[in-house]
Protein backbone atom coordinates (compact mmCIF):
# COMPACT_ATOMS: atom_id res chain seq x y z
CA UNK A 1 0.00 0.00 0.00
CA UNK A 2 0.94 3.21 -0.89
CA UNK A 3 -0.81 4.51 2.31
CA UNK A 4 2.41 4.84 4.59
CA UNK A 5 5.20 6.85 2.31
CA UNK A 6 2.22 9.14 1.16
CA UNK A 7 1.23 10.25 4.89
CA UNK A 8 4.82 10.40 5.60
CA UNK A 9 5.85 12.86 2.49
CA UNK A 10 2.62 14.81 3.35
CA UNK A 11 4.29 15.69 6.81
CA UNK A 12 7.28 16.41 6.20
CA UNK A 13 5.68 19.17 3.46
CA UNK A 14 3.74 20.63 6.11
CA UNK A 15 6.84 20.78 8.16
CA UNK A 16 8.72 22.68 5.37
CA UNK A 17 5.92 24.73 4.31
CA UNK A 18 5.54 26.21 8.18
CA UNK A 19 9.54 26.93 8.17
CA UNK A 20 9.27 28.18 4.89
CA UNK A 21 6.16 30.68 6.01
CA UNK A 22 7.53 31.60 8.98
CA UNK A 23 10.82 33.00 7.80
CA UNK A 24 9.10 34.67 5.25
CA UNK A 25 6.85 36.87 7.90
CA UNK A 26 9.78 37.44 9.71
CA UNK A 27 11.53 38.60 7.05
CA UNK A 28 8.77 40.39 5.22
CA UNK A 29 7.68 42.83 9.13
CA UNK A 30 11.79 43.04 9.64
CA UNK A 31 12.00 44.87 5.96
CA UNK A 32 8.50 46.56 6.42
CA UNK A 33 9.19 48.34 9.43
CA UNK A 34 12.58 49.15 8.19
CA UNK A 35 11.32 50.84 5.36
CA UNK A 36 8.77 52.76 7.18
CA UNK A 37 11.37 54.14 9.65
CA UNK A 38 14.37 54.44 8.16
CA UNK A 39 14.29 54.64 4.20
CA UNK A 40 10.11 55.71 3.60
CA UNK A 41 9.73 57.29 6.64
CA UNK A 42 5.38 58.93 7.21
CA UNK A 43 6.00 62.49 6.76
CA UNK A 44 5.71 64.48 10.55
CA UNK A 45 3.50 67.14 10.23
CA UNK A 46 3.69 69.57 12.55
CA UNK A 47 -0.22 71.64 14.23
CA UNK A 48 -0.18 74.71 15.76
CA UNK A 49 -2.98 76.75 17.70
CA UNK A 50 -3.09 79.09 14.64
CA UNK A 51 -3.81 76.04 12.41
CA UNK A 52 -6.51 75.25 14.52
CA UNK A 53 -10.52 75.98 13.35
CA UNK A 54 -12.25 79.15 15.41
CA UNK A 55 -13.94 77.04 17.64
CA UNK A 56 -11.09 74.82 18.75
CA UNK A 57 -8.98 78.82 19.13
CA UNK A 58 -11.51 79.91 21.06
CA UNK A 59 -11.26 76.90 23.87
CA UNK A 60 -7.71 77.73 23.36
CA UNK A 61 -8.06 81.03 24.63
CA UNK A 62 -10.25 79.85 27.05
CA UNK A 63 -7.20 77.19 29.23
CA UNK A 64 -4.73 79.98 28.52
CA UNK A 65 -7.07 81.97 30.65
CA UNK A 66 -8.03 79.62 33.21
CA UNK A 67 -4.15 78.48 33.66
CA UNK A 68 -3.15 82.75 33.96
CA UNK A 69 -6.36 82.73 36.81
CA UNK A 70 -4.44 80.05 38.20
CA UNK A 71 -0.61 80.99 38.08
CA UNK A 72 -0.97 84.73 36.76
CA UNK A 73 2.06 84.70 34.71
CA UNK A 74 1.01 87.32 32.57
CA UNK A 75 4.83 86.19 30.27
CA UNK A 76 3.49 83.01 29.67
CA UNK A 77 0.19 83.73 28.58
CA UNK A 78 1.31 86.49 26.09
CA UNK A 79 3.68 83.66 24.83
CA UNK A 80 0.30 81.26 24.18
CA UNK A 81 -1.59 83.73 22.72
CA UNK A 82 1.14 84.34 20.25
CA UNK A 83 1.27 80.76 19.27
CA UNK A 84 -2.44 81.82 17.27
CA UNK A 85 -0.69 84.40 15.31
CA UNK A 86 -3.86 86.22 15.04
CA UNK A 87 -2.45 89.56 15.81
CA UNK A 88 -5.21 90.71 18.30
CA UNK A 89 -5.48 88.06 20.21
CA UNK A 90 -6.48 90.07 23.09
CA UNK A 91 -9.20 91.54 21.59
CA UNK A 92 -10.13 88.43 20.89
CA UNK A 93 -10.23 87.59 24.56
CA UNK A 94 -11.87 90.63 25.36
CA UNK A 95 -14.84 89.17 23.13
CA UNK A 96 -14.85 85.39 24.54
CA UNK A 97 -15.31 87.49 28.10
CA UNK A 98 -18.38 89.46 26.29
CA UNK A 99 -19.58 86.48 25.25
CA UNK A 100 -19.76 84.79 28.21
CA UNK A 101 -20.77 87.78 30.63
CA UNK A 102 -24.10 87.44 28.15
CA UNK A 103 -24.95 84.08 29.15
CA UNK A 104 -23.68 83.47 32.34
CA UNK A 105 -20.79 81.56 31.47
CA UNK A 106 -18.14 80.98 34.64
CA UNK A 107 -14.87 81.49 32.55
CA UNK A 108 -16.00 85.04 31.71
CA UNK A 109 -13.96 85.76 35.05
CA UNK A 110 -11.25 83.99 33.99
CA UNK A 111 -11.51 85.98 30.55
CA UNK A 112 -12.19 89.36 31.83
CA UNK A 113 -9.17 89.42 34.32
CA UNK A 114 -6.71 88.21 31.35
CA UNK A 115 -8.08 91.10 28.86
CA UNK A 116 -7.84 93.06 32.07
CA UNK A 117 -4.20 92.21 32.40
CA UNK A 118 -3.34 92.80 28.69
CA UNK A 119 -4.80 96.49 28.99
CA UNK A 120 -7.94 95.94 27.25
CA UNK A 121 -10.67 98.09 28.74
CA UNK A 122 -13.25 100.00 28.62
CA UNK A 123 -14.87 99.56 25.42
CA UNK A 124 -17.19 96.65 24.98
CA UNK A 125 -15.76 94.78 28.44
CA UNK A 126 -18.01 93.84 30.72
CA UNK A 127 -17.42 95.18 34.36
CA UNK A 128 -16.38 92.05 35.75
CA UNK A 129 -18.40 88.91 37.03
CA UNK A 130 -19.59 89.20 40.71
CA UNK A 131 -19.79 86.09 42.98
CA UNK A 132 -23.29 85.85 44.31
CA UNK A 133 -22.07 86.61 47.88
CA UNK A 134 -20.89 90.05 45.79
CA UNK A 135 -23.06 93.15 46.25
CA UNK A 136 -22.36 95.70 43.52
CA UNK A 137 -23.91 99.22 43.84
CA UNK A 138 -24.24 100.81 40.33
CA UNK A 139 -22.93 104.53 39.67
CA UNK A 140 -23.13 106.35 37.04
CA UNK A 141 -20.24 108.81 36.48
CA UNK A 142 -20.87 112.12 34.36
CA UNK A 143 -18.81 111.15 30.96
CA UNK A 144 -17.05 114.39 29.21
CA UNK A 145 -17.94 114.38 25.37
CA UNK A 146 -15.54 111.42 23.88
CA UNK A 147 -12.78 112.56 21.73
CA UNK A 148 -13.14 110.18 19.26
CA UNK A 149 -16.83 108.47 17.48
CA UNK A 150 -17.91 107.04 14.62
CA UNK A 151 -20.12 107.98 11.91
CA UNK A 152 -21.90 105.84 9.18
CA UNK A 153 -19.70 106.72 5.99
CA UNK A 154 -22.10 104.44 3.89
CA UNK A 155 -24.42 101.64 3.76
CA UNK A 156 -25.86 99.77 0.80
CA UNK A 157 -27.58 96.59 0.60
CA UNK A 158 -26.31 93.24 -0.90
CA UNK A 159 -27.73 90.99 -3.59
CA UNK A 160 -26.85 87.03 -3.59
CA UNK A 161 -24.56 87.28 -6.02
CA UNK A 162 -22.69 89.85 -4.53
CA UNK A 163 -23.18 87.69 -0.87
CA UNK A 164 -23.05 84.22 -1.14
CA UNK A 165 -23.47 82.37 1.68
CA UNK A 166 -26.19 83.16 4.73
CA UNK A 167 -27.51 86.48 4.95
CA UNK A 168 -25.10 88.53 6.65
CA UNK A 169 -24.22 92.47 7.55
CA UNK A 170 -20.54 92.97 6.12
CA UNK A 171 -19.40 95.93 8.44
CA UNK A 172 -15.58 97.65 7.54
CA UNK A 173 -14.47 100.52 9.89
CA UNK A 174 -11.86 103.13 8.82
CA UNK A 175 -9.98 105.78 10.19
CA UNK A 176 -9.67 109.18 8.31
CA UNK A 177 -7.07 108.53 5.89
CA UNK A 178 -9.52 104.91 4.96
CA UNK A 179 -7.17 102.42 6.54
CA UNK A 180 -9.27 99.34 8.33
CA UNK A 181 -9.41 99.92 12.63
CA UNK A 182 -8.67 96.06 14.30
CA UNK A 183 -10.25 95.46 17.78
CA UNK A 184 -13.32 97.69 17.01
CA UNK A 185 -16.14 96.52 19.27
CA UNK A 186 -19.54 96.09 17.22
CA UNK A 187 -23.20 96.07 19.12
CA UNK A 188 -25.79 94.81 17.13
CA UNK A 189 -29.47 94.56 18.55
CA UNK A 190 -32.62 92.90 17.42
CA UNK A 191 -34.96 90.22 17.64
CA UNK A 192 -35.25 90.01 20.40
CA UNK A 193 -31.41 89.82 21.29
CA UNK A 194 -28.26 92.29 21.67
CA UNK A 195 -24.85 91.02 20.70
CA UNK A 196 -21.07 92.46 20.43
CA UNK A 197 -18.30 91.48 18.10
CA UNK A 198 -15.45 92.90 17.00
CA UNK A 199 -13.41 93.84 13.65
CA UNK A 200 -10.14 92.46 12.97
CA UNK A 201 -10.82 88.64 13.96
CA UNK A 202 -11.94 87.54 10.26
CA UNK A 203 -10.22 88.29 6.65
CA UNK A 204 -7.00 89.85 5.72
CA UNK A 205 -9.11 93.43 6.55
CA UNK A 206 -8.40 94.26 10.14
CA UNK A 207 -11.30 96.42 9.75
CA UNK A 208 -13.53 94.11 8.85
CA UNK A 209 -16.70 92.01 10.71
CA UNK A 210 -19.61 90.09 9.93
CA UNK A 211 -22.79 88.98 11.53
CA UNK A 212 -24.66 86.12 10.72
CA UNK A 213 -28.37 87.34 10.34
CA UNK A 214 -30.43 85.33 12.60
CA UNK A 215 -33.95 85.57 12.18
CA UNK A 216 -36.90 87.80 10.46
CA UNK A 217 -36.95 91.52 12.59
CA UNK A 218 -35.86 94.83 12.65
CA UNK A 219 -31.83 95.48 13.51
CA UNK A 220 -29.91 98.47 14.70
CA UNK A 221 -25.97 98.50 13.83
CA UNK A 222 -23.96 101.06 16.36
CA UNK A 223 -20.08 101.02 16.98
CA UNK A 224 -19.87 100.31 20.69
CA UNK A 225 -18.72 103.80 21.26
CA UNK A 226 -20.02 106.61 22.96
CA UNK A 227 -21.50 109.88 20.84
CA UNK A 228 -21.35 107.25 17.55
CA UNK A 229 -23.91 107.27 14.94
CA UNK A 230 -26.05 104.17 14.46
CA UNK A 231 -27.59 102.31 11.65
CA UNK A 232 -31.53 101.14 12.79
CA UNK A 233 -34.18 99.68 10.46
CA UNK A 234 -32.64 97.00 9.10
CA UNK A 235 -35.35 94.78 8.65
CA UNK A 236 -34.17 91.39 8.10
CA UNK A 237 -37.68 90.48 6.76
CA UNK A 238 -36.96 92.12 3.26
CA UNK A 239 -34.21 89.81 2.94
CA UNK A 240 -33.96 86.53 0.87
CA UNK A 241 -32.27 83.73 3.79
CA UNK A 242 -31.33 81.15 1.15
CA UNK A 243 -30.53 82.49 -2.27
CA UNK A 244 -32.32 80.68 -4.94
CA UNK A 245 -30.18 79.14 -7.82
CA UNK A 246 -31.88 81.25 -11.13
CA UNK A 247 -32.65 84.28 -9.23
CA UNK A 248 -28.76 86.21 -7.80
CA UNK A 249 -30.70 89.31 -7.86
CA UNK A 250 -32.30 89.48 -4.44
CA UNK A 251 -31.63 91.60 -1.28
CA UNK A 252 -29.31 88.72 1.04
CA UNK A 253 -27.87 91.16 3.75
CA UNK A 254 -26.21 94.80 3.56
CA UNK A 255 -22.71 96.64 3.57
CA UNK A 256 -21.85 98.98 5.99
CA UNK A 257 -19.04 101.27 6.76
CA UNK A 258 -17.88 103.55 9.66
CA UNK A 259 -15.27 106.32 10.16
CA UNK A 260 -13.48 107.20 12.82
CA UNK A 261 -14.01 111.29 13.88
CA UNK A 262 -12.40 112.81 16.31
CA UNK A 263 -8.66 114.38 17.51
CA UNK A 264 -7.48 110.78 18.39
CA UNK A 265 -4.01 110.62 16.09
CA UNK A 266 -4.24 107.80 13.32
Amino acid sequence: MEEGPYRKWSWQQAVRLALITSVGLTMGVTLGLALAWQWVPLPFIKVSPADMAVEHKEEYLRLVAETFADDGDLEAAQARLERLRAGNAGQWVAELAVRASEQNDPTGRDLTQLAEALGISGEGLPGGFASPAETITPTVPVMPTPAVHYRVLSQRSLSCRELPGPARILVYVRDKGGAGLAGIPLRIAGNGRQETFFTGLKGADPGYADYDIQGKGTYTLVVDVPGSEAVSGLRADELTMVCPARDQNLSHGWKIVFQREGMAAE
